[in-house]
């Protein structure tokens, strides 16, 4: 997790609805795993008509997330490790095309660096 979302879930402690950061986050009010995505579903459907947006899963968050990250030029590693893949190559698998549509970006940095300009 970023620290920022580390540190917002901290300033959670003490609340009823969380508990051990290393298991659960969120708990039902009867002190269960949060399992159910029918409340996260409905508030995100919510959210996109509100918006005037299509609707989308809520799970191409995290393609959007790293494609983002990519186009922010962070490292395919770095990326890999915050999406939860074992191994950057099965990002890279996933997200090539988004790599390969940054090409021409990458070669006006290297022209950049090669002219000083």
């Amino acid at each position: 997790m970023l620290p920022p979302v580390v540190a917002a879930l901290k300033s959670l402690r003490g609340s009823s609805a969380l508990v051990d950061m290393g298991r659960h986050v969120f708990l039902t009010r009867h002190g269960h795993p949060f399992n159910d995505n029918k409340p996260l579903n409905r508030a995100w459907t919510n959210a996109l008509k509100k918006a005037g947006i299509t609707h989308r899963r809520l799970y191409e968050l995290r393609h959007s997330f790293a494609s983002n990250m990519l186009v922010a030029g962070l490292p395919v590693a770095f990326i890999s490790k915050m999406i939860g893949h074992a191994n950057p190559a099965t990002t890279y698998s996933y997200y090539a095309a988004d790599v390969e549509a940054m090409r021409p970006q990458y070669a006006l940095k290297m022209a950049e660096a090669v002219t000083g300009n």
